[in-house]
């Protein structure tokens, strides 16, 4: 009898699940016989039955088993068990891995960093500038080459170390300030720079030349004297040096600087402002000339006194902030006597109460310029 798709799929299943065959009527005998008949079916054939009996007792027991299957049904059964198990097995220890030591995910990539642009050296443009300012603004007829060399040293290669003047007339740089770098792009930029200039007076022009000198206008102040001008150098920079890359500017300085609002009036504490006058005055007595302050500062105050030719010459005036604590400051006018005339200075003077065996006082903590 030919088998099924059916059959096979079943038989698959029973081999791999460990079932016993379907048992079914003999040749010629069906269900309603074995109803009839009052008997029940054959049972299976036992393992007994099967060694003692041999293939001929199971054929005469059993006429519907094929020995073969069972032998590859046993064979399939083994086989399946054995993968199953396997598997189970792999399950559960890749599943306790997971459990004791998860998988952890790839790092991430370390960001990637981006330098940035190169910013111009603004301070050693500065340093640069200014040099070659004072020198620009320097020379002298007798000497030019002098000029020559000096502008030299901060130029670009090829330029023209001459730089406009005519070699005629002295003039002398007192002081220069360098200022603000203005950039130009990523490699240029110019330099405002402040100079003080000493110009000398021509009695005449120099020989040769076509003009007479320069006179003043009427009512101007003179040109000779020192005297603050302002000059852009345009620099660059190239590789690790900053060069001057041609002719600057002149410019002139604002005439009046614009007005700020007074500072507001601090209350005063008359009656500290007397207690301590007398202690504030002779602080600053010691400390012109260089003289010992040690013995008025509070301990611990790290005061300097003047150098050598700052001469005391009076308290203005001394008033002291309200407030409360052992720490108070306080407002001096002071009057120095120098260079044969006299200043006055003002100060903050930070007073601390110290308290010894002798009773309490008030000495000076520290100093600053100004009344901010």
């Amino acid at each position: 009898m030919g088998t099924t798709w059916g059959s096979r799929a079943a038989r698959a299943a029973r081999l791999v699940l460990g079932l016993p065959a379907p048992r079914t009527a003999p040749p010629g005998e069906g269900v309603d016989a074995w109803v009839a008949a009052g008997r029940p079916p054959a049972p299976p054939p036992t393992k007994a039955l099967t060694e003692a009996g041999g293939s001929a007792a199971r054929s005469a027991q059993v006429p519907w088993t094929d020995a073969d299957d069972d032998r590859r049904g046993a064979a399939l059964r083994t086989a399946a068990r054995v993968a199953f198990w396997a598997v189970l097995l792999l399950a559960a220890v890749t599943g306790v891995r997971s459990w004791v030591a998860p998988d952890r995910p790839a790092p991430a990539p370390a960001p990637v960093a981006v330098a940035p642009p190169p910013s111009f050296p603004a301070d050693a443009a500065r340093q640069v500038a200014a040099r070659w300012a004072r020198s620009y603004l320097t020379w002298d007829a007798a000497r030019p080459q002098d000029r020559e060399a000096a502008l030299a040293m901060d130029m670009a290669a090829g330029a023209d170390v001459r730089q406009g003047w005519d070699r005629a007339g002295r003039q002398d740089v007192v002081d220069v300030a360098a200022g603000p770098v203005m950039s130009a792009g990523t490699d240029r930029a110019r330099v405002r720079v402040d100079i003080l200039v000493h110009t000398h007076p021509a009695a005449a022009g120099p020989p040769g030349a076509t003009m007479p000198p320069a006179q003043p206008a009427p009512g101007a102040p003179p040109a000779d004297g020192p005297r603050w001008v302002a000059l852009d150098v345009p620099v660059a920079a190239v590789g690790h040096r900053v060069v001057v890359t041609g002719a600057p500017g002149l410019l002139g300085l604002p005439a009046a600087p614009p007005a700020v609002p007074a500072l507001p009036a601090r209350p005063a504490d008359s009656a500290l402002g007397t207690e301590t006058h007398d202690t504030v005055r002779a602080f600053f007595a010691a400390a012109g000339e260089g003289g010992d302050v040690a013995a008025l500062a509070a301990p611990g105050a790290e005061v300097t006194p003047l150098p050598p030719g700052f001469v005391f010459a009076g308290l203005r005036s001394w008033q002291v902030d309200t407030g409360g604590g052992e720490t108070r400051t306080g407002t001096a006018t002071v009057l120095w006597q120098v260079g044969g005339g006299q200043l006055t200075q003002v100060y903050r003077v930070e007073m601390t109460r110290v308290t010894s065996a002798a009773g309490q006082r008030w000495q000076v903590a520290a100093v600053r310029g100004g009344d901010v």
